[in-house]
């Protein structure tokens, strides 16, 4: 189930409880590609909750999706702050990110404050 909450814009808080589904990964990507159209700049703070690793399937979607949007990510998204309570979904994104880097200035962290303080610093310092 995904929450997305724009009330602190243009910080974008994202919050995946208990896997991510097609369902999630769409209205994910449609936040996205209204402030993409809207050229809006904004920055993401993303957390996750009871997260295990979503089917293969949607896993190629998004890598598409990364691989087709990068461009525009790259202009539109300032920072991507990432909590991720999982030390071993930290690690598969680090290696991830060390094979394809993000499009997107990216941290990852454990504590939900510090990854809103990272990307509130971002927001700050890019705007």
């Amino acid at each position: 189930m995904i929450e997305i909450d724009e009330s602190e814009f243009p910080l974008v808080l994202v919050h995946f409880r208990n896997g991510v589904g097609q369902d999630d990964w769409d209205a994910y990507v449609s936040m996205s590609q209204r402030h993409f159209d809207a050229g809006e700049r904004f920055g993401l703070a993303l957390r996750t909750t009871n997260l295990s690793m979503p089917p293969i399937r949607l896993l190629k979607d998004i890598g598409k999706w990364v691989n087709v949007n990068g461009e525009t990510m790259g202009r539109h998204m300032v920072c991507t702050s990432l909590c991720i309570p999982s030390p071993l979904i930290r690690g598969a994104i680090k290696f991830i990110n060390h094979v394809a880097p993000p499009p997107v200035e990216q941290a990852l962290f454990s504590d939900w404050d510090e990854a809103l303080s990272w990307a509130h610093k971002r927001i700050r310092e890019s705007l």
